[in-house]
């Protein structure tokens, strides 16, 4: 799993194309807290994702409040895969909760639609 940076130089971006499932959390959490300290953004591309679960779906919301916490972003891009939603739907209420300082809600809910 690499975030790679953008043209500019300035933003992570990171395509999906693994699942991200409990044996893979580790490894991400890794490459996502690192490319926090790199990056003011990074771009989480989701359009090939095969497969998402409860633990991905954790990892993603934490991430998503850490980046916060450190004035950073995590930005959710491309349609997300059944999985993905059959995740959100699992989760349950705390999916919908705001995830950091100044946020409106989720960020994850409308990818998921």
């Amino acid at each position: 799993m690499q975030i790679r940076p953008d043209d500019t130089g300035l933003r992570g971006v990171w395509i999906l194309t693994e699942g991200l499932t409990v044996s893979q959390v580790s490894e991400a959490r890794t490459a996502l807290m690192d490319a926090l300290e790199r990056f003011e953004e990074v771009f989480l591309d989701v359009d090939g994702t095969p497969e998402i679960d409860l633990c991905g779906l954790q990892l993603l919301c934490a991430a998503r409040r850490t980046a916060s916490n450190r004035s950073r972003r995590i930005v959710l891009s491309g349609r997300a895969s059944d999985s993905f939603g059959f995740a959100a739907a699992r989760a349950g209420s705390c999916f919908h909760r705001e995830c950091g300082p100044g946020d409106e809600g989720c960020p994850w809910q409308e990818r998921t639609r």
